[in-house]
């Protein structure tokens, strides 16, 4: 019979040999027990017997134990290496889209610092308002003053009014 390693089905019958073994070891143990206590006046072999088996029995247990061990020590190993191996992947994959972000954040406000600013205000007058917050808060004041002074001045105030609701958060963030 040819099981894959990890199943589902493969840990079941796994489990229930071991419950089997171990049943068969505590019969062993109960048996000598009760054939000891029968026997008070047993031979000294009969005795000796009993408690070597009781031993040997012992030592199966302990040793399929270290090996069910052994076992779970490996996959939880393997498990470990392979979530290191993801978190590794996701963090270059973080670092990447930071560096994205930045250089685009850069290119922006290269962009908008150069243009005049009526058409500066009718472009981030149509941005995202998160989009629009943040790129005004990067460019000089003087500039941002003159876009925000040629914006509508309900979009203006918005801006406004998240970028002090941005610095407010970020200050209290700070130790």
């Amino acid at each position: 019979m040819t099981m894959r390693v990890g199943t589902g089905r493969t840990q079941r019958v796994r489990a229930a040999r071991h419950r089997a073994a171990a049943g068969v070891v505590s019969l062993l143990l109960c048996a000598c027990d009760a054939a000891l206590a029968q026997s008070r006046g047993a031979t000294r072999e009969q005795q000796q017997y009993c408690a070597n088996i009781a031993a040997s029995a012992e030592t199966l247990r302990l040793e399929r134990r270290r090996k069910e061990l052994a076992e779970l020590e490996t996959e939880v190993g393997g498990r470990l290496q392979a979530l290191e191996t993801r978190q590794n992947e996701l963090r270059a994959l973080v670092d990447r889209l930071d560096a994205f972000e930045r250089n685009a954040s850069e290119a922006l406000v290269g962009l908008y610092s150069r243009m005049k600013p009526d058409a500066a205000a009718a472009q981030l007058a149509e941005l995202d308002e998160d989009v629009a917050a943040s790129l005004v808060l990067q460019l000089k004041t003087k500039i941002s003053s003159a876009i925000l002074g040629e914006m509508d001045a309900a979009r203006a105030a918005a801006l406004a009014k998240k970028i002090s609701d941005f610095r407010k958060s970020s200050a209290a963030r700070k130790p």
